[in-house]
């Protein structure tokens, strides 16, 4: 059976070391299990003793009596003293404690956000504004890693899926515009999601439409496509150079084929390990 590619999207995007899962296996027998949390989500740490334990149970105390402070403060602390170790977020799946980090800072009620972003936006604002006169997409995703749910965690997030769409990545453009969406927040995400986005959920989903078209994943545009004609019939914009109602537009595109050149879902793939999503690949020699 073959893995959609955006699977493998998802999982380099978390790990680009893939010797690290070596440790994983080793470290894995002797991880303990964390208390359940509602807030927090029970998880196994890798490589690292009872004290991420306590601090990430203060951290669900401090939020449950409103401590917003003392919340934050356990939370930076944990992705200081923690932030390279491994965490296991649901069976079998392990993120970096520092992405563990980005997940329940974005997911922080909007009192504890706001103490946050107090204490982050400035050094936040100077770490965009340089990588954006440089139009420096390594350093966005260094901000990404660092301050993903500060002020420009949003503004970095759209400059790089301009980005890979500039370069003729449609799928990876996809993934970023995905971090975008208000509608995908849960009580502790899969993924670190802006807890407060400013962009219309209509066009970043034509957006990302568009981007399932160009990368020949037309049968999820098709689906995708029903259900935004369905939340946001009457929602207009600026798509593929035409402007107009945004459903209209995609139905355009998706029915007459020669308006874009649509690739195979395999042209856009990017490397892995296996130099492929489906890891499937034979080295020359």
């Amino acid at each position: 059976m073959m893995i959609p590619p955006d699977y493998w999207l998802t999982l380099t995007w978390f790990c680009r070391r893939s010797w690290v899962f070596c440790i994983v296996a080793i470290a894995a027998a002797v991880s303990r299990e964390l208390p359940a949390q509602t807030e927090l989500r029970s998880a196994a740490v890798l490589n690292e003793d009872t004290a991420i334990e306590r601090k990430l149970a203060a951290v669900h105390e401090h939020l449950a009596e409103k401590q917003w402070k003392d919340a934050v403060d356990f939370l930076e602390r944990i992705v200081a003293d923690h932030g390279e170790g491994l965490i296991e977020v649901d069976p079998g799946r392990y993120v970096p404690v520092r992405e563990y980090g980005n997940m329940l800072f974005c997911s922080l009620p909007s009192e504890a956000l706001a103490v946050y972003r107090d204490r982050v936006d400035g050094r936040a604002r100077r770490w965009f504004e340089s990588a954006q006169g440089n139009r420096d997409p390594v350093a966005l995703e260094g901000l990404l890693r660092r301050y993903f749910a500060s002020s420009f965690g949003e503004r970095a997030l759209a400059m790089l899926a301009s980005d890979a769409w500039d370069r003729d990545r449609p799928l990876i453009a996809r993934l970023y515009w995905s971090r975008l969406l208000a509608d995908t927040r849960q009580a502790l995400p899969r993924f670190p999601i802006v807890p407060d986005p400013t962009v219309s959920q209509a066009e970043l989903r034509a957006r990302m439409i568009l981007c399932d078209i160009a990368g020949g994943h037309t049968a999820r545009a098709r689906s995708a496509l029903a259900a935004l004609t369905t939340d946001y019939p009457e929602a207009v914009g600026t798509l593929a150079g035409l402007s107009g109602r945004l459903a209209k537009i995609l139905n355009q595109v998706l029915n007459h084929p020669d308006m874009w050149p649509l690739r195979t879902a395999a042209a856009v793939e990017p490397l892995t390990f296996g130099t492929s999503g489906r890891r499937s690949h034979v080295a020359s020699g």
